[in-house]
């Protein structure tokens, strides 16, 4: 099948919210032709990969919750719960290992030196992906470790990138500041480093934004506010703590 067909057969997957078709349809584009992705098809592919993975997600998570709450008292009923909770993890796991390993040996290779916002994105999405692996793994095990090492170090790379290549208020660098501080808050147990990164950020964004065009300036003040919500959960969380 030729590449533009694969592409709205994944757009018309989307419409109709079969992700896993979607994915199915936006890997073949990755993975069988030697241009790069352009910017609707690396769309389309983390849209796809990414509601597919949430799937996933949402149900461990409603899971976890029943665990945690007791929701099961049946010794054998919470030995079902706890095996189907496994199932998922697993599931997530190979989903984001493969992730990985599309964009390690198929996407990235084929990304051109010059497009360094191909680079940025799915150095995050990288990034991202390693975090998500850490979702199902336990705080001692050192697996986790290495796979928040990882997430950091994919963030750290896209970052310095972004901050060569793209202006503050580029959608794409506001979007990576957002996920990495969640992962240095969330994942690494660093809420300072979390806080004084989304925060200047914050602050040089939010003197530029006069520039951008109407779309970007949707997106980037649609980021911008999700930085403040952090922000102030995220302080406020410390005051109460302290």
């Amino acid at each position: 099948m030729d590449r533009s067909s694969l592409v709205f057969l994944a757009q018309l997957a989307e419409q109709a919210e079969r992700f896993d078709d979607m994915a199915e349809h936006m890997t073949t584009v990755a993975t069988d032709f030697d241009e790069q992705l352009s910017i609707e098809e690396r769309n389309l592919l983390a849209i796809a990969l990414k509601n597919k993975l949430g799937e996933i997600r949402t149900a461990s998570r409603a899971l976890a919750w029943m665990e945690e709450k007791g929701k099961v008292t049946s010794v054998d009923r919470q030995k079902q719960l706890t095996a189907y909770k496994t199932k998922l993890d697993a599931d997530m796991t190979k989903l984001c290992n493969n992730v990985l390993t599309l964009i390690d040996t198929h996407v990235l290779p084929k990304c051109l030196s010059a497009n360094a916002e191909q680079t940025v994105f799915f150095a995050q999405m990288k990034g991202d992906y390693y975090r998500y692996l850490t979702e199902v793994q336990r705080e001692a095990d050192p697996a986790r470790t290495r796979n928040a090492e990882l997430a950091v170090e994919c963030y750290t790379k896209a970052f310095a990138l972004a901050c060569e290549q793209l202006p503050t208020t580029h959608p794409l660098r506001l979007g990576l500041v957002l996920n990495f501080s969640v992962c240095l808050h969330e994942t690494m147990h660093s809420p300072e480093r979390a806080c004084r990164l989304a925060k200047e950020a914050f602050d040089d964004a939010i003197d530029n934004l006069e520039a951008l065009g109407d779309q970007d300036y949707q997106n980037s003040t649609f980021i911008l506010q999700l930085l403040r919500d952090n922000l102030v959960l995220w302080t406020t969380s410390e005051d109460v703590e302290a």
